[in-house]
Order: structure tokens, then C-alpha cells, then sequence
């Protein structure tokens, strides 16, 4: 009878922290400024997508947050995990996203913005 009422202890505990861990996201996802931080994390993906040749573009894997789409391609030189954290942040705060995204093709550079391989080929390109 004891182990039952410990445990009976421990799952209301469990319960009772579950609830407030969600009670305090909430809390503070109503003082994040979602729109803002979108409008930040676009400007910085624009921003970082700049190339003189094809060896300066890289895919950055942002399926796990597909509000921003299935990838982006950047330059090499840019902080990805910096991004990829505000993202995180982002989506955890601002939105529930399911990832159903495809690989991303390689990168190429072309009139100074990296792109995929495929464009420019006739292909659909992202």
C-alpha cells in the first residue's frame, strides 16, 4: 500500500510541474512579439544570402521550422546556429509546425544571391 501511495505522490507532482511549465510558456509567449521576431528572422535570412561564387552558398536546413520554409540557402560565413536558435525560440514561442519537407537541392550562386542548382533550368526551384 505505501509503494502505490508514492507513486501516487511522484504522478502528482509530475502533473502539477507539467502545469506549470505550460502555465509559464504561455505567460511569456504573450510578452514575445511573434510578428516581430518573424520580420527580425526574415530580414536575417535575406540578409545572409549573398555569394560571389558558388562556393560561398550552403543549404541551411530550416525544416523544423517551416514557417520559414523547408531550407534556405546563405553563405557560408554566416552564424547558422545562431539562427537556427532564434528559430528555435521562434517556434517553440510562436508556432507548432509538422515537418514535411523534402531535401533540399545543392546551392549555386547566380547574380550574387544563392539559389538552387536547379534554377534556371527550366525546374521548379524554391
Amino acid at each position: 500500500m505505501k509503494a502505490r501511495s508514492v507513486f501516487g505522490t511522484w504522478i502528482k507532482k509530475a502533473l502539477v510541474f507539467g502545469v506549470l511549465v505550460s502555465f509559464a510558456r504561455f505567460a511569456w509567449a504573450g510578452s514575445f512579439d511573434c510578428a516581430g521576431e518573424y520580420k527580425t528572422l526574415e530580414t536575417e535570412l535575406k540578409n545572409a544570402n549573398f555569394c560571389a561564387e558558388d562556393s560561398d552558398c550552403k543549404v541551411l536546413d530550416t525544416a523544423g521550422y517551416i514557417k520559414f520554409g523547408c531550407y534556405r540557402y546563405v553563405n557560408k560565413s554566416v552564424d547558422t546556429d545562431a539562427l537556427l536558435k532564434k528559430m528555435e525560440t521562434y517556434s517553440m514561442t510562436c508556432s507548432q509546425a509538422i515537418n514535411d519537407c523534402d531535401t533540399a537541392p545543392p546551392a549555386k550562386c547566380l547574380e550574387r544571391k544563392c539559389v538552387s542548382k536547379k534554377q534556371g533550368l527550366g525546374l521548379k526551384s524554391d
